[in-house]
């Protein structure tokens, strides 16, 4: 049974959090940084810090956040980009060399040096991610910059994982890790077959509460299984995202867990200002700023370069670079077991800890300052890429029944790009055979909207003649392109005012054209039809 004081608890938590989002986000600040400043004021009064849950809710979040990523991010699209991959180590290479070196020089330990180098060197791949999924760049190159150098850091941080105890303890336990990754290699390729073959009829039931449910088993599932084998529960919900992207339904998957997602994620950013230790960064402000701008300084500079010798275009390239120049949430587990075996003291302890939270406040405010800087020193990106999925996209088709395939078939002879959206899986699993490219998903989810084109998309084609979906479809549309044109189909002439009233601009009615055809076909065959009188057929039917 939930005790009293947990609800309350969660209640101010709620509460206190809503009040500054709603101040920050009028004054167009940051989501981050708005939770961050939640949780700060949280931990003071000691509300996060006393309560346990909040840790493990900041946690289902990661887990979230990463499966969501990866379904962004597939296995195909991830080896596409080898360019990207090569940057990314090199950054990482670069990066932990430059932080060891100093580190030693002023501390004169190789174990510090190894162990502040490797803290300072990986960026948070949740930070980085927040944002890129905030601002909808998903498929930029500077975001695929970032996030996939976030990815090979990730991998990266499993081998300090590694080689963690034999500086810490002595022992080095590398046939376990071996073990575990085999095991975690084996159950992934399981999973890639059960997606395959399998989860497309569990789906054919056409119940979302099942996708919810399923999502939810597959991403929790593999972070668990991940942690048993000995590696990170975050990275075994990454690659099962990944997995459930390359699969007909990922998109939908997706924007099922999208608002549960939302809410544990927030936890997180909360949670992670509550550790923010005020005392030590009024006491060792100096300090603490010194060492964070050193840090993001040292980073923009050397994934700036790195992407200037791969010829990345100037705006990509600092955005990117901003983007990495925070410390992650992974410095946390290397300061608290070097904390707990005496390697550093408490004093050293809370300065970095401190520094790697002001550095993941400051990362969404120097991407606005990014924005303005782009929009009126740099301009427009040259040769701006829009996501993946959304270009060129000019047309969205709702609904691939006999209307839409007719829609489509002559989009494609007119060579104009479009994007299909279906919820009936046997509908998606037959046409994609027949190398169509249908997508599974509803577009009543805002996420498939935006992830279909949307926003810049110049019509939505809705050719299921229903009229409460096609008004949800349509207001989700508007809203998120208020400029879009809306063609519409209805069955019967009394929906056709209906939905004329709320701004469609077409609105084609079974009942109607049936009306006109039969009409023209009778006075042909009577020997009576001209143009004119089409016309007053046309307008007569109508009205």
């Amino acid at each position: 049974m939930i005790h009293l004081d947990i609800i309350l608890s969660i209640f101010i938590v709620f509460l206190l959090s809503s009040i500054i989002l709603y101040v920050f986000t009028r004054l167009n600040i940051s989501f981050i940084v708005s939770l961050l400043t939640s949780g700060v004021i949280l931990g003071q009064l000691g509300i996060i810090k006393s309560n346990e849950i909040f840790s493990t809710m900041s946690d289902l979040g990661l887990v979230l956040l990463l499966f969501f990523i990866g379904v962004e991010f597939s296995v195909s699209t991830l080896l596409r980009e080898k360019e990207d991959i090569v940057i990314g180590i090199a950054q990482v290479v670069l990066t932990f060399l430059l932080f060891y070196l100093v580190t030693f020089l002023v501390f004169k330990s190789h174990i510090l040096a190894f162990l502040i180098g490797a803290t300072l060197t990986f960026s948070s791949t949740i930070v980085v991610g927040s944002v890129i999924e905030k601002s909808g760049s998903f498929g930029l190159r500077y975001a695929r910059i970032a996030f996939i150098t976030s990815l090979i850091q990730d991998i990266f941080s499993i081998i300090v994982l590694t080689i963690l105890p034999f500086f810490l303890e002595g022992e080095i336990k590398v046939y376990n890790l071996i073990i575990g990754i085999i095991l975690f290699i084996v159950y992934n390729f399981l999973l890639y077959y059960f997606t395959k073959t399998r989860f497309a009829d569990v789906l054919a039931v056409r119940d979302r509460y099942l996708l919810v449910f399923l999502a939810i088993v597959v991403s929790f599932g593999s972070a668990t299984i991940s942690k048993f084998l000995g590696l990170s529960p975050f990275l075994g919900a990454f690659v099962a995202g990944m997995i459930i992207a390359d699969s007909l339904f990922g998109r939908q998957v997706a924007s099922e867990i999208f608002s549960l997602k939302e809410i544990f994620i927030g936890f997180f950013f909360i949670y992670v200002g509550a550790l923010i230790n005020l005392q030590v960064l009024i006491s060792k402000f100096l300090i603490v700023l010194l060492l964070t701008v050193f840090v993001i300084i040292v980073k923009i500079l050397v994934v700036f370069l790195i992407n200037m010798l791969s010829k990345v275009p100037i705006s990509h390239n600092l955005k990117s670079s901003i983007l990495l120049s925070n410390i992650g949430e992974f410095g946390f587990l290397i300061l608290s077991l070097s904390l707990n075996k005496n390697v550093i003291n408490n004093e050293l302890f809370s300065v970095i800890s401190t520094s790697i939270v002001l550095s993941m406040v400051l990362t969404p405010i120097l991407m606005e300052l990014m924005k303005i800087i782009d929009k009126k020193l740099l301009g427009k990106i040259k040769g701006r890429e829009k996501s993946q999925e959304e270009l060129l996209v000019d047309v969205i088709i709702v609904g691939f029944g006999p209307v839409g395939q007719e829609v489509s078939r002559v989009l494609n002879e007119l060579k104009v790009n479009h994007v299909i959206l279906e919820t009936n899986i046997n509908t998606v699993r037959k046409f994609r055979k027949k190398g169509i490219k249908i997508h599974f998903g509803d577009a009543k989810n805002e996420h498939i909207l935006k992830w279909a084109g949307v926003s810049s998309a110049k019509i939505i084609i809705i050719t299921v003649p229903d009229i409460n979906e096609t008004t949800f479809v349509l207001e989700k549309a508007k809203t998120l392109n208020e400029n879009i044109k809306v063609i519409a189909r209805v069955k019967f002439l009394t929906e056709v005012e209906k939905l004329k009233s709320k701004g469609i601009e077409r609105v084609i009615c079974d009942e109607s054209e049936t009306a006109k055809s039969i009409t023209i076909d009778l006075l042909e065959e009577l020997q009576m039809i001209n143009e004119k009188s089409r016309e007053i057929i046309r307008e007569e039917i109508e009205t």
